[in-house]
């Protein structure tokens, strides 16, 4: 039995990660997810009591799962540069993959939603931390400008997320003309190649 449940549990997870990743938060049915798992829609209040509950659950198994890849990376070999660039491109990878939920979860902090909040203020500064940690490496070795940290930090974060950012806004709410104009600079905006480049452009900023 208790593997059973942990293998329902499991399976409405990875349902609603799948779907999230498309419709964003606020599209998320709890009908819609039991259906595509393959589970009784009865058993959510056994597993993880309400929707918001497993809606934390599910936020935060998708954040541990980044910020373990982008811990990897930045502490692995290499020098200063060399871990900050990988990290960058483990962010930018992150913010167009789940770009959906990030502008989900950015309506509903101003909307005022307070679970939304407390997971954003527990968890943002979390990687910033780790990205302000590296620019402040390759300060001191003399590598980086001699940057407020805050200014290199937002830099950073904001030339790898802002255009993932921008595409989904434009793909939500964009008039007919403009998203088919969007249609073909999205392989030029979110394609790994795309995010490598930048991920060089930000490097290029930062350096002396």
């Amino acid at each position: 039995m208790p593997r059973k449940s942990a293998d329902a549990e499991r399976r409405l997870l990875d349902a609603a990660r799948a779907m999230v990743g498309k419709a964003g938060l606020r599209g998320l049915r709890l009908r819609a997810v039991a259906r595509r798992a393959g589970v009784n829609v009865g058993l959510f209040p056994y597993h993880f009591g309400t929707k918001r509950a497993f809606v934390r659950r599910l936020l935060q198994g998708i954040y541990e799962e980044f910020f373990g890849r982008l811990s990897l990376e930045s502490s692995g070999g290499g020098d200063c540069l060399e871990r900050l660039r990988r990290a960058l491109l483990v962010f930018g990878r992150f913010a167009r993959d789940q770009r959906q939920l990030f502008v989900s979860l950015l309506a509903e902090a101003l909307d005022g939603d307070k679970d939304v909040v407390a997971y954003l203020e527990a968890n943002v500064p979390r990687h910033a931390r780790v990205i302000a940690g590296l620019i402040a490496e390759g300060q001191r070795r003399g590598r980086l400008k001699a940057l407020p940290l805050p200014l290199g930090v937002t830099f950073a974060l904001g030339g790898m997320g802002a255009p993932s950012l921008l595409v989904t806004a434009v793909e939500r709410g964009g008039s007919p003309g403009v998203r088919r104009s969007l249609s073909a600079w999205r392989g030029q905006l979110l394609s790994d190649r795309a995010i490598a480049r930048r991920a060089e452009l930000v490097l290029a900023g930062l350096r002396r």
